[in-house]
């Protein structure tokens, strides 16, 4: 009697792991879209034939969907993702939210150029959870809360995360470097959200080499125009644009980077009181 309630006991774990694996990856793949079997490895920490054993039987159960898409013009072969379908979706969703979406992933709606641009952001989403940085909202996630707040957010990140000490840190990922007009704009809405307490800090993830080139260009920036008022850019809203190359990041604490910004001058923000109310 007591090994038959033991073997019962064994399947009742079992079918637990199951069910909390399921639900890690239909959660994840609900914030991101779609991913690779590889990232939902990671997420997991689990090899990749034990996820793709998981995938598969959730693929047989209606929950996921495997896809192909063609790398980016230049480049041969195809990437082979994972998205929830339709039935995945709703059980991902929770009935409880207030803004109740079933977003399911549809083939043919990824364009091959972002797809590279994407799974990095994913990337950066798992290094951040090994460096204990457990909030994470994606771009998807960060789209619904600038319709939610409207006026808060004039530039949407590629993701929005917590420190450990619970700064808001909005995260790019700069794999190619926009026009030298395209960063006066985001300066000019990076510093209206600092201003307003939206995000605390912005952090650029670079390709290596890039960092120290992509901070010049912000250095060279020499005004932002708030509230209709042209103004110096305050240095408290330099100090909190930080750039890393993508395997550096993120911080291992908040006092490792240099251009940390010290506790005083969150408490009285130059930024904010020397800009337009």
């Amino acid at each position: 009697m007591a090994n038959a309630e033991f073997l019962i006991f064994d399947k009742q774990e079992q079918l637990g792991r199951i069910a909390a694996k399921r639900e890690t990856l239909l959660a994840f793949l609900a914030s991101e879209g779609y991913s690779t079997a590889d990232l939902l490895g990671q997420a997991l920490r689990l090899s990749r034939t034990a996820v793709f054993k998981t995938l598969k039987a959730m693929e047989r159960d209606g929950l996921v969907k495997l896809d192909y898409v063609s790398y980016a013009p230049g480049q041969r072969g195809k990437q082979t993702i994972w998205g929830l379908t339709p039935t995945g979706a709703l059980m991902a969703a929770d009935p409880e939210a207030q803004d109740f979406r079933v977003d399911y992933y549809e083939s043919g709606r990824v364009a091959p150029s972002t797809v590279a641009h994407h799974l990095a952001i994913q990337r950066a989403r798992l290094r951040a959870a090994d460096a204990g940085w457990s909030r994470w909202e994606s771009e998807r996630g960060c789209y619904q809360r600038a319709q939610r707040e409207k006026g808060r957010w004039p530039k949407v990140p590629d993701a929005l995360t917590w420190t450990p000490e619970g700064r808001a840190v909005a995260v790019e990922v700069e794999r190619h470097i926009k026009t030298p007009k395209r960063y006066d704009a985001v300066l000019n809405d990076y510093a209206l959200m600092m201003h307003d307490r939206t995000i605390d800090e912005v952090h650029y993830l670079c390709n290596p080499g890039m960092a120290p080139r992509l901070r010049r260009l912000f250095d060279n920036i020499a005004t932002i125009r708030v509230k209709g008022q042209l103004m110096p850019v305050p240095d408290a809203v330099r100090r909190r644009l930080k750039f890393f190359d993508f395997d550096q990041w993120p911080p291992v604490a908040a006092g490792d980077a240099a251009s940390a910004i010290p506790a005083a001058a969150v408490n009285t923000d130059p930024a904010r009181e020397a800009m337009p109310a």
